[in-house]
């Protein structure tokens, strides 16, 4: 998957880039470079007022030669992948003015976009549940699970079993708020800086799957 970086000058800015013609919604990308139709790509979106970098995953729809004496920039046509469709919203929200400042909230660490197999548990039970890590980083991640949820603030043992490694990994964290039908997101709690580091590696294991250097 390629990564696209891109910064908007601001919230309108970027909804004028917005593409609502595609099925989950989209954005124009101007560039010169010829990615194929079809290739898949994690765009990381910013613009003021938006405190953290977004990941967004999609795929390039059309591409478009730049026409000077039209006034047309050469640039990509990238859908929004329908899995996405919370950032997507927040994205929207954001640039319209419609989010308080107060509630976008700083990450000391960045998120990026997987799909990954996993098991959670309370920390007090015996049997996990399954579930898919839909975004992850060393402080967090969102697991997707629509059956059963656990309670707000409450401890959870996340089960993971990175690429290439011959056994899974229980990684602890708290649940830090839970969307209804959809998930939850969970905040690592790490004891020393031996904890930290091997989250990090399992978030590089995984990102490297999606997100290449």
């Amino acid at each position: 998957m390629r990564l696209i970086r891109v910064r908007y000058r601001s919230g309108q800015n970027f909804l004028e880039h917005y593409e609502n013609t595609f099925v989950y919604g989209g954005v124009f990308y101007p560039t010169r470079e010829a990615l194929q139709v079809g290739t898949p790509v994690a765009i990381e979106i910013r613009f003021p007022g938006l405190t953290n970098r977004v990941l967004i995953r999609g795929s390039v729809e059309w591409r478009r030669a730049g026409r000077h004496s039209l006034g047309l920039r050469a640039g990509l046509g990238i859908a929004f992948a329908g899995a996405d469709v919370a950032r997507r919203d927040f994205l929207l929200r954001v640039a319209r003015g419609e989010v308080p400042q107060a509630v976008v909230v700083h990450r000391r660490f960045r998120r990026f976009p997987v799909n990954t197999p996993a098991h959670w548990r309370d920390k007090a039970a015996t049997s996990a549940r399954a579930g898919t890590i839909a975004d992850i980083g060393p402080g967090g991640a969102f697991v997707s699970d629509g059956t059963s949820l656990p309670s707000p603030g409450s401890d959870v043992v996340l089960t993971i079993t990175p690429p290439g490694a011959s056994l899974p990994l229980d990684v602890e964290g708290r649940v830090a708020w839970v969307r209804a039908a959809n998930g939850f997101a969970l905040e690592f709690k790490t004891r020393d800086v031996g904890g930290l580091r091997r989250i990090k590696e399992v978030v590089r294991r995984l990102t490297h799957v999606s997100l290449p250097a």
